[in-house]
């Protein structure tokens, strides 16, 4: 077994990054952060110094005495819901593309939808048919005396 002392620490992220909110602020108090930031983003600024998200750096810098524009945080939120609803509608249209390409209709019933009947009623291969053919297939394909 290894001495306590010969064993390797892990190396942490930074400690402005493990803050909690009142030793996020007590922090940006204390080194008068938002005084001294040399950026014209703010909220971006206190987003990447402290790791936090949008909402939690307007509703922090708020707390150290920073005004927005009335209708900014609107607008945030907003553009939050925006892009939320976008990368939703990238993933279903990258998955119905997905779904077209290959061909096959399948569901938890069928490994292979053939169609439908008139009433909207799948036809077609089952799974425990298509497993069926599979072994059976394999079976004529690797008999098990060999000739040699």
């Amino acid at each position: 077994m290894k001495s306590a002392k010969s064993r390797k620490k892990k190396s942490l992220s930074p400690r402005r990054h493990r803050m909690n909110p009142e030793q996020r602020i007590a922090s940006a108090r204390s080194t008068d952060w938002v005084k001294t930031y040399p950026g014209k983003k703010l909220v971006k600024g206190y987003k990447k110094a402290f790791n936090v998200d949008t909402l939690t750096a307007i509703a922090e810098l708020r707390m150290l005495g920073v005004t927005f524009p009335k209708g900014y945080e609107q607008k945030v939120r907003q553009a939050i819901a925006d892009a939320a609803a976008a990368r939703k509608r990238k993933k279903e249209e990258r998955k119905r593309r997905e779904e077209e390409l290959s061909g096959i209709d399948s569901d938890g019933t069928f490994s292979f939808i053939a169609g439908y009947t008139s009433g909207g009623v799948p036809y077609g291969v089952t799974w425990e048919e298509s497993e069926e053919g599979r072994d059976e297939a394999h079976t004529k394909e690797f008999p098990e005396d060999y000739p040699f």
